[in-house]
């Protein structure tokens, strides 16, 4: 018979591992929509921003490997040191979105802020903002 500390600490487990990846999946989506855009125009796609779109690919990925792993193979020896693993390198990959995103801590209330459609783009330039952030508190 399991324990109500066991279904608890299981279901606040699955709800972390379920905030992990609406992060992920948030910073995925922001820069399928940049990488998107860039195409559109037909210019050129930075480096950054494709490492950027695969790491959160991976981590979209893991999380909810890790949701259903949690949810029903939770507290077996096996798991959790995969899980304890796979969340270090998930922390290296949001401290590597946040490297690569640093550009977001700029102000974007200036004449021209930067951001990674161009110039002068202020709801680009608060979605970098929002990727970085993410990474920080995901990390």
């Amino acid at each position: 018979m399991v324990s109500k500390a066991g279904v608890a600490l299981r279901g606040v487990s699955t709800f972390l591992r379920a905030v992990e990846f609406l992060g992920s999946a948030l910073i995925l989506g922001i820069t399928s929509y940049w990488l998107g855009v860039l195409t559109h125009r037909n210019s050129g796609l930075p480096t950054w921003m494709k490492a950027v779109e695969g790491i959160a690919g991976g981590a979209v990925l893991y999380t909810a490997f890790a949701v259903i792993l949690t949810c029903f193979l939770g507290g077996m020896t096996f798991f959790a040191f995969l899980a304890v693993l796979l969340d270090i390198l998930f922390l290296a990959a949001m401290v590597a979105i946040a490297v690569l995103t640093r550009h977001g801590i700029h102000n974007c209330s200036g004449s021209n802020p930067p951001s990674p459609l161009g110039a002068n783009n202020r709801t680009s330039c608060r979605l970098e903002t929002a990727v970085f952030a993410v990474a920080i508190a995901m990390a």
